[in-house]
Order: C-alpha cells, then sequence, then structure tokens
C-alpha cells in the first residue's frame, strides 16, 4: 500500500495572491470608511451640542436662573467676542456670577463649526435674518426659552472632511434635526 503524499498548507504562489486580493479590496473600502468616520464625527459633535443645550436648559429651570452655553477657547472661561469657534471647547455657566456648571471638550472630533441663522430658508423673509458669524454663547431663562433673541431658530452645522450635520436650536430652547 502507497502512502499518499497530502499537502496539508498553502503555497507560497497561492499565499502571495490572497494578500494581493486582500490589499486591492483594502484599499477600495478605506476612503469609504473615512467617510464613514468623518460622517460619525459631525453627527457626534451635533449630538453632543444638544446634549449640551438640553442639559443648560434643564439646569435653567431648576434653578431659576439664566444659564448659558458659551464657546470658549481652552475651557477656562468665556471670553465674549474672542470665543466664536464651537469646536474646541463648551462651557455652561450661569449668567449671573458665572459659576461654572459643565465643561466639554470636542476637539478631538476635529470638525468646524458654523452658525447660521433662518435666512436660508425659503419661509423667512430676508429682512429677519441675523448675522451670526460672531455668536459666542446661547442663553436660556428660567422657563427654558432661548434668552439672546435668537428668532426664530439658529443652526449649528458641524463639518468633517466634507460629511455635515446640522442641528437647529429654536427660540422655545428646543433642538430639533
Amino acid at each position: 500500500m502507497k502512502k499518499r503524499n497530502v499537502n496539508l498548507g498553502f503555497t507560497l504562489i497561492e499565499l502571495l495572491v490572497t494578500v494581493a486580493i486582500a490589499a486591492v479590496l483594502l484599499s477600495v473600502a478605506a476612503p469609504s470608511f473615512t467617510n464613514l468616520i468623518s460622517a460619525n464625527n459631525a453627527d457626534n459633535a451635533t449630538a453632543r451640542l444638544a446634549n449640551i443645550f438640553a442639559y443648560a436648559r434643564s439646569e435653567a429651570v431648576v434653578r431659576a436662573q439664566d444659564v448659558r452655553v458659551c464657546a470658549s477657547t481652552d475651557g477656562n472661561a468665556c471670553n465674549g467676542a474672542n470665543d466664536t469657534d464651537w469646536a474646541n471647547w463648551w462651557r455652561v455657566e450661569i449668567v449671573a456670577g458665572g459659576t461654572l456648571l459643565k465643561v466639554e471638550n470636542i476637539s478631538s472630533l476635529a470638525v468646524g463649526f458654523e452658525v447660521t441663522d433662518n435666512s436660508d430658508d425659503p419661509d423667512t423673509a430676508a429682512d429677519e435674518s441675523n448675522d451670526l458669524n460672531n455668536l459666542t454663547a446661547v442663553c436660556f431663562d428660567q422657563f427654558g426659552v432661548e434668552c439672546n433673541g435668537l428668532f426664530p431658530y439658529v443652526i449649528f452645522t458641524a463639518t468633517s472632511n466634507g460629511q455635515i450635520s446640522s442641528k437647529r436650536l429654536y427660540s422655545s430652547g428646543s433642538v430639533s434635526l
């Protein structure tokens, strides 16, 4: 009886062909994965912004005091006109006295924020629009209503590598897609 010579492994050529096919598939899939990560970062940033607005609104009602959310370059203070970039740090604080309630750093998401008004809305007359390029803070009063006079809403748009996500903050204090 003859013994049969059975190969239980792969040849070098089979292995190289498999690696080459895998490399081609990965090179095709990698750009899609990058877009997925960028879209996730933009969605995450706007969701976190909606959450921090909800938190500030809730604190304003519970404390019966004006509470603001402000953009901050370093998270240490709200510096007014110097802090117009919403893509770094956010502070939630009581307006009277500046008591800090919460700080959030979103700079790791690598998103850019743009704040616009309702002028692009076809249902809004041109004279109702506001220039919000320098918006530094959003305030909520003891009734949970936005107290800066941002009427009827403001659009916060996060962009990450061309992927966009937006949220609307209404003067009533509610946030929607």
